[in-house]
């Protein structure tokens, strides 16, 4: 048994697959609404929240500014100041 906390407990790794989309902030329309400010930061090389993500939620929404970190596979890892900043208005 899996216990997902949004979902009480799925039997199966397929269940637990089928019920990804519905955790998805971009699929229920999370992303799209207002607010506050956000300062998002991600490593470039981070095997749990991989970079896509951070731009995903760069691109959606209100403005938003964010640091990858070059060097880092994830952001706490970081042990370099390769660190690029970017911003959406």
């Amino acid at each position: 048994m899996i216990c997902c906390s949004h979902s009480g407990h799925v039997k199966t790794l397929d269940e637990f697959l089928a019920y990804g989309p519905r955790m998805s902030l971009k699929d229920t329309g999370w992303l799209d609404k207002p607010s506050a400010p956000m300062l998002v930061i991600n490593g470039r090389n981070d095997t749990q929240v991989p970079i896509d993500d951070l731009y995903l939620l760069l691109n959606a929404g209100d403005p938003k500014e964010a640091w990858a970190i070059r060097a880092a596979a994830t952001w706490a890892a970081r042990r370099s100041s390769a660190i690029s900043g970017f911003s959406r208005p």
